[in-house]
C-alpha cells in the first residue's frame, strides 16, 4: 500500500511536507504542493481524511440526513452540495430515512458515531430534541429547508412564497378553480394568493394527503370542475399521471405547475417552482467553513426564495 513516505521519497521532501500538501491551509510553495499531489495521483495514493481528522478533531466529513429516499428533489440537493463541498476537500456522508421503521432518531444516532465536522438534517418537529441537544455538543448542526429548532442554525426556503407565486400566476391568467395537491406545509401560500385576488377558497379543491392516487385526483378535477392544478413535491408525479389519464379519457388539457424542478419535470416541459440549489449549497458550505475556522456559536440563518419557471404545461395561448 502506498504511504506518504513513498511520496516523500519520490519527491525528495520530508513526510511533514507531504502531509501539509494535503491540508487545505498548508504553508508550502504552490510548485511543491502541485508536485506532491501529482506524484500522489500517479502512485494511486488517497489520503485518509478521517484518520488525519481524528488527530486534529477535524475529519473533513459532513453528514446529511435525507428525509425521503423517494423524493428526486433531494438527489439534486445532494449533487449540488457534494460539488460545492468537494472544492474545500470535504466528503459527504449520506443517511436516508426509510419507510421501513428507520426514522429520524435512528439516523441521528447513527450520525452521532460518525465523527462528522457538521451534520445537516431536515427535522419536521422537535420530537428528537434530546438526541439533538446531545449532538450539539459534538458537531455543528444545520437545519435544511425546515427549522423547528429555534436555537440551531438553518438554511430554509420560503415555500409558502413559492406556492403563492405559482397560484398568483395561474390566477393572473384567468384561472380560479385551482386544485392544490400536497402537504399542509405550503398551502398557506395558496390561500393567501386566492384571498389577495378576492377569490373565495373552496376547501374541496385542497387535497392535503401525500398518498392521493391518480384516479382520486382525476375524479376531483372532474367533480369540482378544477381548471388548473398545483402538485407539491412527490405528489406532482401523481398529478401528472392523473392529467394524462384525463386528457386520454376526456380530452381535457389542464394547466399544471409542479413544485420542485426535478429531472422528469424538466424533461416533460412542465412549469415548476424551483429552488436556487447552487445558492443553497453555497450557504451550507459557508456555514461549515466559518464554524470550523472560527468555532463561532452565533446562529446562522438564511432564507432563500424559490422562483417560477414557465414552460408548456401553462402555455395559455393554446
Amino acid at each position: 500500500m502506498i504511504t506518504i513516505k513513498d511520496i516523500a521519497d519520490k519527491c525528495g521532501v520530508s513526510i511533514a511536507t507531504v502531509s501539509r500538501a494535503f491540508s487545505s491551509n498548508s504553508i508550502i510553495s504552490p510548485h511543491t504542493k502541485e508536485k506532491i499531489l501529482k506524484t500522489a495521483e500517479e502512485l494511486g495514493y488517497r489520503p485518509n481524511l478521517m484518520a488525519r481528522g481524528l488527530k486534529n478533531s477535524k475529519t473533513q466529513t459532513v453528514g446529511i440526513i435525507i428525509p425521503s429516499i423517494d423524493n428526486y428533489f433531494y438527489l439534486d440537493v445532494l449533487k449540488h452540495l457534494e460539488l460545492n463541498l468537494h472544492k474545500f476537500s470535504y466528503r459527504l456522508l449520506v443517511n436516508f430515512i426509510q419507510h421501513n421503521g428507520y426514522n429520524e432518531a435512528d439516523a441521528l444516532c447513527a450520525m452521532e458515531d460518525s465523527q462528522t465536522d457538521a451534520l445537516i438534517f431536515s427535522p419536521r418537529n422537535t420530537q428528537n430534541s434530546e438526541i439533538v441537544n446531545r449532538l450539539k455538543n459534538k458537531t455543528n448542526l444545520l437545519q435544511l429547508f425546515t427549522a423547528p429548532y429555534k436555537d440551531i442554525s438553518s438554511v430554509v426556503t420560503n415555500d409558502v412564497y413559492g406556492v403563492k407565486k405559482a397560484t398568483e400566476y395561474l390566477i393572473s391568467n384567468g384561472y380560479s378553480r385551482i386544485l392544490y395537491v400536497g402537504g399542509d406545509e405550503r398551502v398557506k401560500g395558496y390561500f393567501n394568493a386566492l384571498s389577495n385576488a378576492g377569490i373565495i377558497a373552496d376547501n374541496d379543491l385542497v387535497l392535503l394527503n401525500w398518498e392521493n392516487s391518480p384516479e382520486i385526483i382525476k375524479e376531483k378535477i372532474i367533480s369540482k370542475k378544477a381548471d388548473a392544478v398545483i402538485g407539491i413535491a412527490r405528489q406532482a408525479e401523481t398529478v401528472w399521471h392523473a392529467l394524462s389519464r384525463l386528457y386520454k379519457d376526456n380530452h381535457l388539457n389542464i394547466p399544471f405547475i409542479a413544485y420542485d424542478d426535478v429531472n422528469w419535470v424538466k424533461m416533460l416541459d412542465i412549469s415548476a417552482v424551483a429552488h436556487p440549489l447552487d445558492k443553497i449549497a453555497e450557504y451550507i458550505v459557508e456555514y461549515i467553513i466559518s464554524r470550523n475556522k472560527n468555532n463561532s456559536e452565533k446562529l446562522y440563518k438564511k432564507i432563500v426564495k424559490p422562483f417560477l419557471i414557465k414552460r408548456s404545461s401553462t402555455n395559455f395561448s393554446n
